[in-house]
């Protein structure tokens, strides 16, 4: 019978070669036969994590934590699941900040530089992108860095962090560092279109839409060219098929219909709200700590509807209507500070 570490090199061989299956399966026999052996959780874990088994790779992680509570590679484990598929960012942000506390550069440079980076993932997806964007500019500097991470996924994150700071010469810069490693990158070219489209530049705009489109039709189409007058008549559509509640909440709200955002008007909301942003209330919020039936009882002061921000990835008046709604449903949910996904729960 092979040791355990040739069955162990074995998984490892699978794993690598793309069959994620048996490579689950051999270390899974391991476990049953040895269950304090922390490579093959690592096996099995990430095999169900290239079939898409998010769920039960962090289970696999969370077990194997119970046997090795202060391992730090399991910790960022379970850290990039929470930050990049569950939508669970502070409590990654927590992970990486106390493997940060116990690693450094010159002890260990791959994990150290891995969890900086995830960190600055959950710092953008929690609208921190200042701080998002300070370590990354520590990151760049690091030579090490770029071993343990393709120049086309940091430069395009990176950019993304400056977007959402409002920095967006700068984000163009960053996205087209991202384009000299992989021209292909589809949502660089994307999202330099839109920076462009920030700083009036048309031309350079949809030149960039158009790389992005012919690069990925499906993801990036080009986007419908629909007027305010007929941006209306759709709104008007999409108000058929809201929840009453909003309908009534609305009845006498003024609309405002804008193609763009105020930079102004996002950057003074704390904390600052996204260029891409579709829809925002305006006016004094309810205390978020009122029983929800009253907070029905305190309309916006106004509800704004940016119309070029809605367009964007739209081929299609119905998928319009579906962006609208989509757009108004959070914004009210926001404004209201109902739970997540309120209008989606079942009952």
């Amino acid at each position: 019978m092979p040791t355990v570490k040739k069955q162990i090199e074995k998984a490892e061989e699978c794993l690598h070669e793309g069959d994620f299956d048996q490579a689950y399966q051999m270390a899974q026999k391991i476990i049953q036969q040895n269950p304090s052996e922390l490579d093959a959780y690592f096996i099995m874990a990430e095999s169900c994590y290239e079939l898409e088994s998010f769920q039960e790779a962090f289970e696999i992680y969370q077990k194997a934590l119970i046997l090795f509570p202060d391992n730090r590679e399991l910790l960022a484990a379970i850290a990039d699941l929470q930050i990049n598929f569950f939508e669970e960012f502070e409590k990654g942000l927590q992970l990486c900040d106390q493997i940060i506390k116990k690693t450094t550069l010159e002890e260990n440079p791959e994990l150290f530089l891995d969890v900086m980076f995830l960190k600055s993932v959950a710092l953008l997806s929690l609208g921190k992108s200042q701080e998002s964007v300070a370590i990354l500019g520590q990151l760049e500097k690091t030579p090490e860095m770029f071993e343990i991470l393709p120049e086309s996924f940091f430069f395009l994150h990176y950019g993304l962090s400056l977007f959402e700071t409002f920095r967006f010469e700068e984000s163009i810069a960053k996205f087209q560092q991202a384009l000299l490693d992989d021209d292909e990158l589809a949502i660089a070219h994307h999202f330099k279109a839109i920076a462009y489209e920030w700083l009036d530049e048309k031309e350079k705009s949809k030149d960039s839409y158009q790389q992005a489109h012919e690069i990925d039709p499906e993801h990036f189409p080009m986007p419908i060219e629909i007027g305010i007058s007929e941006f209306k008549k759709i709104y008007q559509k999409a108000l058929l098929s809201l929840d009453q509640r909003i309908v009534d909440l609305l009845k006498d709200v003024p609309i405002h219909f804008e193609l763009m955002p105020l930079v102004a008007d996002l950057i003074k909301e704390a904390p600052p709200l996204s260029p891409l942003i579709g829809a925002k209330c305006s006016g004094e919020p309810p205390a978020s700590d009122i029983p929800i039936e009253k907070k029905w009882l305190k309309p916006p002061k106004g509800l704004f509807l940016y119309v070029k921000n809605m367009l964007r990835l739209c081929e299609s008046e119905d998928e319009v209507e579906a962006e609208i709604h989509a757009n108004i449903e959070d914004s009210i949910t926001v404004f209201l500070s109902l739970p997540k996904n309120y209008f989606h729960l079942d009952g």
